[in-house]
């Protein structure tokens, strides 16, 4: 469980913010420069891929790491592969590499690392293999140059993305032991005061209460040998001091009753 939790991060928003828009720029651009009519099913065919590509990606990015599911994350990179290709080999141009970059930099936050590479790996190939067939039919060795281009590129949003997301789980540990510190620190002030009211307590009633006891019960015998206003003053004495033994008890039993809360 703690293994999965670490890849379900929440995606940054500037990193979001920035994969769409190269998504945008790439559509953008296809749209300035697509075909006429007579081409208009090659045409449809890419610009279904782009906008299924964005709505996987803006799912990706914000839904998935909160759902922590690995089935879901694969099928959505799958998509994201195969929208990646889509737009490459119906617009017949290699703008769908830019895609696979975009791709890069969301799955590290999908899956682990090696998982990632694997994906990039596939998508490469993939995308090779589209620019091979027609009616594209491109030269393999520029396929390969082309090949090498975008691997090179998206290892690199691959690695940034990586580093990013190792600096927030970083961040996050870090506010997970400041937030446990705070609450040890509370803990332990609370058990200073506890053991301060229970030793004041004990205080209280071993010194105060014993002592209080004997001068009452010195002063009983004292107030019965008196005569006159010694007497007098002596019963007034005992009465103050039998009081200050109740008020010394009563104090006794709020800390400890504290404490027992």
């Amino acid at each position: 469980m703690a293994d999965r939790a670490r890849f379900s991060t929440k995606h940054p928003p500037l990193l979001r913010g920035a994969g769409l828009l190269a998504w945008a720029a790439v559509g953008g651009w296809l749209l300035t420069t697509a075909p006429d009519e007579t081409e208009r099913g090659p045409v449809v065919a890419w610009i279904v891929f782009q906008l299924v590509f964005g709505a996987a990606y803006l799912i990706a990015s914000s839904v998935l790491p909160r759902l922590n599911s690995i089935g879901l994350n694969h099928a959505c990179s799958l998509v994201l592969v195969l929208c990646s290709v889509g737009v490459s080999y119906y617009s017949e141009t290699g703008l769908g590499g830019i895609l696979l970059m975009v791709t890069a930099g969301v799955l590290p936050w999908l899956m682990p690392a090696p998982s990632a590479v694997l994906w990039l790996l596939f998508a490469g190939i993939a995308m090779t293999c589209a620019h091979l067939s027609p009616p594209i039919e491109m030269p393999l060795q520029l396929a390969i140059m082309q090949l090498l281009i975008h691997a090179g590129f998206s290892a690199f949003v691959l690695a940034g993305s990586l580093l990013a997301k190792r600096q927030t789980l970083e961040r996050e540990a870090h506010e997970r032991l400041g937030t446990e510190l705070r609450a040890m620190q509370l803990l332990l002030a609370e058990s200073i005061a506890s053991n301060e009211r229970t030793r004041i307590s004990r205080d209280v009633h071993d010194l105060l209460g014993h002592r209080l006891t004997a001068l009452i019960i010195h002063l009983d015998v004292a107030s019965r040998q008196a005569h006159g206003t010694a007497k007098s003053h002596l019963e007034q004495s005992h009465a103050i001091a039998r009081l200050l033994l109740a008020d010394v008890r009563e104090v006794v039993s709020t800390l400890r009753d504290h404490e027992t809360a």
